[in-house]
């Protein structure tokens, strides 16, 4: 009660409001005699042949508590939901402890190496690499531009695509797959923009 589960948007839930944002929801589509907690999948076999439409993964399930017991479950579709990953890998660099500019890891975070300033000045005309390429990546390449970097540098260990938040949003969230024509007319505004070439 009183978490504002269900009202609207907030990007960073306590706990709490998270498992009444959940409770809402199940309550909301009527799911309550659908949904499972507390339960292991300690199996997991694929039944039929990779391309047939009647292909299913059936499911052993084992209840966590004093009295587990077990049962099966037929599923067409997997989703895995795993929120966000919030312990960073930090990798101390050789220099870092010497480097006298910022170092930010993740989103930020204040109790996971210390929360970036983006608008203290020292952004300004700065040269920045940013090590990764997911779409947080980009997302931080243009909050450096929109804060007046010099030159940001996208460093990856391989070469891929680099991937905008909104259309990240689009593979993540969407019913079915995204079609790829429609993800890079998506991609091709930061492409232009950012004269990122091919």
């Amino acid at each position: 009660e009183g978490t504002g589960a269900g009202t609207g948007v907030d990007y960073n839930p306590v706990r709490q409001q998270i498992i009444s944002s959940i409770q809402y929801a199940r309550h909301e589509y009527k799911l309550d005699a659908l949904t499972k907690y507390e339960t292991e999948v300690v199996e997991l076999r694929i039944v039929g042949d990779p391309d047939a439409e009647d292909r299913y993964y059936d499911l052993s399930l084992k209840a966590l508590g004093k009295n587990g017991s077990y049962g099966n479950f037929k599923a067409s579709v997997i989703y895995h939901f795993p929120g966000a990953y919030d312990f960073n890998r930090i990798i101390d660099f050789p220099g870092e402890d010497t480097f006298g500019g910022q170092i930010g890891y993740g989103m930020g975070h204040q109790n996971q190496g210390g929360a970036f300033v983006w608008d203290d000045g020292r952004m300004k005309g700065a040269r920045v690499a940013i090590l990764g390429n997911g779409a947080f990546a980009v997302e931080n390449v243009r909050s450096c531009a929109e804060y007046g970097a010099y030159k940001v540098y996208l460093v990856t260990r391989r070469k891929s695509m680099p991937c905008p938040r909104l259309p990240c949003w689009f593979c993540h969230q969407g019913p079915e797959a995204t079609p790829a024509k429609f993800l890079l007319d998506m991609f091709e505004p930061m492409y232009q923009a950012t004269g990122f070439g091919n």
